[in-house]
């Protein structure tokens, strides 16, 4: 935020003539994690392949399965302290989300940091198309987050850490999905910055 500051400064002892200088400053938490709130909006999808869209719910409707060739990206973006966050809706459906600085397409190893969710249940992390952890099992009505905090990525579920990244962000970045089996959703997208 950028206000006025106006100072008052005595030129002359003697004669007592004051006078108003203007500066501009600006004010910045100092610790913004902690001092700011989050702006979370509805994620609004774009340059969307062979998925069906309504507001910030995607279901994959043509392409076929066993192929990651529907996806899309978001409008924003975010910067340090901002996070992506879902709601699983299935358990038996691969997909993926995930942040990325440059829509690279819709396959899942073009997402720069991505979340998962196999059709066995089982999660998996990718990283700039490479495996970098297996943390586990989800379930329907997890809540899975990737976040940029202080400079660096990490992956959550149901606000549990699974993961923090080796490799810091080249910030901003946008939301990044890809599906592979039809009837593939994502739901509640949202992000925050």
């Amino acid at each position: 935020m950028t206000r006025k500051l106006y100072f008052l400064f005595v030129l002359s002892c003697a004669v007592a003539h004051l006078t108003r200088a203007q500066c501009d400053f600006t004010i910045s938490p100092s610790n913004p994690a902690v001092n700011c709130q989050y702006a979370i909006e509805e994620v609004v999808w774009i340059s969307a392949t062979n998925l069906a869209v309504t507001g910030n719910n995607v279901v994959k409707n043509a392409g076929g399965n066993n192929n990651f060739n529907a996806g899309a990206v978001s409008t924003a973006s975010i910067n340090n302290f901002g996070y992506i966050e879902t709601t699983v809706n299935e358990t038996n459906r691969d997909r993926a989300f995930g942040l990325s600085t440059t829509d690279g397409g819709v396959d899942r190893n073009s997402i720069d940091y991505a979340i998962q969710f196999r059709n066995n249940s089982l999660l998996r992390i990718y990283e700039n198309g490479t495996v970098v952890e297996n943390p586990g099992f989800y379930s329907t009505g997890d809540v899975l987050r990737i976040e940029v905090d202080n400079n660096m990525v990490k992956y959550f579920q149901n606000g549990n850490l699974l993961r923090i990244s080796n490799t810091a962000p080249a910030l901003p970045m946008i939301a990044d999905i890809s599906i592979d089996d039809i009837g593939g959703t994502l739901e509640d997208v949202v992000i925050a910055n």
